[in-house]
């Protein structure tokens, strides 16, 4: 989140991004004009014009002065669209920044660029970037696509720079012996040693040793694993050395020296030119075949599939990003082949991928400084490759169960009545809710920030709005920042204790041109600055706070001029958020042992995961084209270990308001890992919206509630193997051609596939159904896969479906996640007898104890299905341990589909095993106990009360 601070992404500018060559002429689709044109940054005196009756028009009517808001991108920008030297005091009727009015109505302001925007001498300036506003900033000028105004001034574009220019590349040379010591293997070559080191039979470790041939000590900030026993077998051939681990052979080819890997005797790298290195910079390429799909290298807003790309990995914030933006906020060095291996790179410097776009037959890693060190992996599906990779890096912990409530958030809520009244409406409005997230305005405006206390004539009595939402079921979550302005409350404090990150003679490095006022940048690799930074949290966690919002933590402005005690900003960029999220993790398992935390991260790094921080997609377009591409984002971060990954849903910046985009995001957000509907300047909650609207949005709401016990199991999953909640069609059929480039669509758990729509307008959906039996969710109609389909849609719905022989628990309607402890249960079964054998597990705990699992404090239901033409046999059973509020038996109601007749006959084994036949609906919804068939649906419901020993049921069809 930022406030008017970086450009969204516009047309032309997207022209001259992908390396067309225009120049920009004195006008800008009749709303902004410049000149004179190509003006010469250091002395021309330019004139900006704008047509506030142009563009998106919302300052054609304004009576009131008019002010320009702008900033430069430059040479220094983190990525294309990143505004430097902002000037502008948004929301102050400041005459610094008046447009002045000329006789043809037009408002136009002039200034000699760079010493209008205080661009150091040696920094290029490229484009200027603006929009107007009237004195309070409530109008903003725009383009008619309600994006920023972007005027080139130069053509130039700043390399990404990992390895040095102008330098030879070395290589490892020819074989000359190698060393066997237990399982690790270390060949010395020519000019450097290489050490191969299986972990398991299923990830092995490759390490390059200094110009002294020695190996670096230093601890990993992203493996956790410890190598395990594994059975090594080493044959030495006269020109290769052959190693063999369970189905791998490992060829290392002596002259010169490469390692190849095959599986089952087929190929899956070769060691094309191998490892190289310049200076301190190093790399390794593998030849690769022309076709396998490979996804991953964190949160890119691109196809899936990375194949014929360069991925940037270096973590990037980019404001009102939308489809195309290839560098996002979290970075993950871990490719997975479609073949069913990866590898992951243990460096977290500036860094870089070549996925076949040099070359179609070569991948390569390249890195600007520290260790080469990498892990191949692999797996028999794509369960058992990331729940190696999960061993590796670690596994996320469960969530709070709230957390996979409704949240609302919104930029910002500026007052503790505004608050409130928010909550009241949507509690009043029939939507559930269990959290509500404050940004900023909490403690006071932009300029504050980092003040981490209360602006208490805004907020008069937070304590009491806290406890008086708990006592609701609503949890309060605050925003947070690493970055301190110079007015905020804590800023003379960390000056004197010296916690910012310095600059190169160990001065505290003052960020002069961040957007909200001069601010320092927190040492957050000090431990002395971790320390106080939590002393801040802890005084808002007595009062109550229950989750926290982590924003800016790229760090969003980390000049490379700045020096942390851990290395400067280059070397350490990419882990900032993981020490944030580190230091949270590790002080609430000391001081509050009995709570899970609740994290919020925009940026962040492999292995982050296992601090429980929860990712979203960043700053976001609001736009079709922004919907469109958040199902890939969420998919390939599933697959680099980042879990939860969502979107501020409805879209954040710039965008109208618009009820049918609204009412599509949400419809998907309720199957995403989190549900936040988040946004500026338009009303990020449904009860804003028309009748129509919140009557879907009700109902998919609640319907988010209901699959609680399911969606639980997902997250409870994901902690056990690392396993994605939202997975790729292709994740259960990895060799189907078709499917490695689906990423518009999406299993929910291995049962319910869901069917975003993401274009404007939409009458019918296009979409693949994956081989087999399914249902729609919506109609309980039985639908066959195999192919692509093509079904109507209304605004009501979006396709969702479930698989044949699913179980999908669910729970009774509820007001927020406090209210219900499943001593109720329906399992809805969906049988066919094209899938016989049928098993499900559902976990369930308290939803706050920290590692439930292991301390026995959980129960694990398990439901069995045996279907064939003439019976269909249920079994349930239960195992696990005990914990707080656990019911001793749970009303079960079993609701089976895809039953045209009424079965003949139906028998539970248990004792009070009589399920008398009810004809009336109403009847049966008092009973304890009953059974009723509604022909219409072809659905029986059979109602009982469970204990929790071995249960049978069986239907004579």
């Amino acid at each position: 989140m930022h406030q008017h601070r970086v450009t969204f992404t516009n047309r032309l500018f997207l022209i001259v991004l992908w390396g067309v060559s225009i120049y920009f002429p004195s006008f800008l689709h009749g709303q902004v004009s410049i000149t004179p044109q190509n003006p010469f940054a250091d002395t021309d005196t330019v004139t900006i014009t704008y047509n506030p009756k142009e563009g998106n028009g919302a300052l054609a009517n304004e009576t009131g002065a008019i002010y320009i808001h702008t900033g430069v991108v430059t040479d220094r920008s983190s990525h294309p669209m990143e505004w430097l030297h902002v000037q502008g005091e948004w929301g102050k009727a400041n005459p610094l920044w008046e447009m002045k009015k000329n006789k043809e109505g037009l408002y136009e302001f002039k200034y000699v660029i760079r010493p209008f925007y205080k661009v150091p001498a040696e920094e290029q300036i490229l484009k200027l970037m603006m929009v107007f506003r009237n004195a309070d900033g409530s109008l903003v000028g725009k383009t008619a696509e309600n994006t920023d105004f972007v005027i080139t001034i130069s053509q130039y574009e700043p390399p990404y720079i990992v390895m040095p220019e102008g330098v030879a590349a070395q290589y490892l040379g020819n074989y000359k012996s190698h060393t066997v010591r237990e399982t690790q293997i270390t060949i010395q070559t020519d000019n450097r040693a290489l050490q191969i080191y299986p972990y398991s039979n299923h990830i092995i470790r490759f390490a390059l040793s200094d110009k002294d041939g020695k190996f670096a000590a230093n601890p990993s900030y992203t493996v956790v694993m410890k190598p395990a026993s594994v059975v090594v077998k080493l044959k030495e051939d006269p020109d290769k050395l052959l190693i063999y681990i369970d189905n791998l052979t490992l060829t290392v080819n002596k002259t010169p020296l490469t390692v190849s890997v095959d599986r089952n005797g087929e190929n899956l790298i070769t060691g094309e030119k191998g490892i190289f290195w310049k200076n301190e910079a190093k790399g390794v390429s593998f030849g690769i075949d022309q076709t396998s799909p490979f996804y991953g290298g964190g949160s890119r807003a691109i196809d899936l599939n990375r194949r014929g790309t360069y991925l940037k990995l270096y973590n990037n914030a980019w404001y009102g990003y939308t489809k195309g933006a290839d560098h996002l906020n979290v970075t993950a060095p871990f490719l997975i082949s479609g073949k069913l291996w990866g590898l992951y790179f243990d460096n977290v410097d500036k860094a870089y991928f070549d996925i076949g776009k040099s070359r179609p037959d070569v991948l390569e890693y390249g890195t600007k400084n520290g260790d080469l060190v990498y892990y191949f992996l692999w797996g028999k599906s794509y369960d058992d490759l990331l729940e190696n990779y999960a061993k590796l890096t670690g596994t996320q912990p469960l969530p709070p169960r709230w957390a996979l409530g409704y949240i609302q958030s919104r930029f910002g809520y500026r007052t503790e009545a505004e608050t409130r009244e928010v909550v009241n409406n949507m509690i009043a409005a029939g939507f559930p809710i269990d959290a509500v997230v404050l940004d900023l305005y909490w403690f006071g405006d932009a300029n504050l920030m980092g003040s981490i206390d209360w602006d208490r004539k805004q907020f008069p009595e937070p304590e009491k709005m806290i406890s008086d939402f708990a006592a609701k079921g609503v949890k309060t979550i605050l925003i947070t920042e690493p970055f301190f302005t110079e007015q905020s409350k804590t800023f003379k404090d960390a000056i004197q204790k010296q916690l910012f990150a310095t600059d190169s003679l160990g001065k505290p490095f003052i960020v002069k041109d961040f957007w909200a006022g001069a601010a320092g940048l927190l040492d957050i690799f000090k431990p002395e600055a971790q320390n106080w930074f939590w002393d801040l949290y802890m005084a808002r966690i007595k009062e109550g706070v229950a989750g926290w919002w982590c924003d800016l933590g790229e760090p969003e402005r980390h000049p490379a001029e700045i020096r942390h005690v851990a290395g400067n900003a280059e070397r350490v960029h990419n882990i900032y958020s993981l020490y944030w999220a580190k230091m949270l993790y590790e002080n609430y398992r000391r001081y509050y042992p009995q709570q899970r935390i609740f994290t919020l991260m925009r940026s962040g790094f492999s292995g982050m995961q296992r601090y429980g921080a929860v990712t979203w997609s960043g700053d976001i377009q609001r736009s079709f084209k922004g919907l469109s591409i958040q199902p890939s984002i969420m998919l390939g971060m599933g697959l680099n270990g980042f879990a939860y990954m969502h979107s501020d849903l409805g879209g954040f910046t710039d965008g109208p308001q618009n009820e049918e985009l609204y009412i599509r995001w949400l419809q998907y957000g309720m199957f995403n890992p989190i549900v936040r509907p988040h946004g500026f300047q338009v009303p990020p909650e449904p009860i804003f919206y028309s009748n129509k609207a919140q009557d879907i949005l009700r109902r998919y709401t609640r319907l988010r509630y209901q699959l609680l016990p399911y969606n639980y199991t997902l997250a409870w999953e994901n902690s056990a193997k690392g396993t994605p909640l939202a997975r790729p069609l292709f994740y259960y059929a990895p060799n189907d051609t078709i499917l490695q480039n689906v990423s518009d669509e999406y299993y929910w758990g291995k049962s319910m596939l869901i069917v975003p729509v993401t274009q404007a307008g939409q009458t019918e959906r296009r979409f693949y159904l994956p081989a087999g039996q399914w249902f729609n969710f919506h109609t309980g109609q039985p639908v066959s896969g195999g192919g692509w389909k093509t079904a109507p849609v209304s605004l009501e719905d979006i396709p969702v479906f479930v698989k044949a022989g699913s179980f999908i628990p669910m729970a009774p309607p509820m007001q927020n996640t406090d209210k219900y402890r499943l001593d109720t249960l329906s399992v809805h079964y969906y049988p066919d007898v094209s899938e016989p054998d049928n098993f499900y597990s559902l976990y369930w705990d308290n939803g706050i104890t920290p590692d439930a699992q292991g301390k026995n404090q959980f129960e694990l239901l398990h439901f069995k299905g045996l279907v064939n033409a003439k019976q269909i046999k249920m079994i349930l059973d239960k195992t696990g341990g005990s914990y707080n509020e656990m019911p001793a038996q749970r009303q079960i109601e079993l609701v089976i589909h895809n039953l045209p007749k009424i079965p003949r006959k139906w028998t539970l084994k248990q004792k009070g095993n009589h399920l008398p036949l009810i004809m009336s609906q109403a009847t049966y919804k008092t009973t304890a106990k009953g059974a009723l068939y509604d022909k219409a649906s072809q659905t029986l419901y059979l109602k009982f009360n469970w204990e929790g020993n071995r249960t049978e049921l069986l239907l004579k069809l």
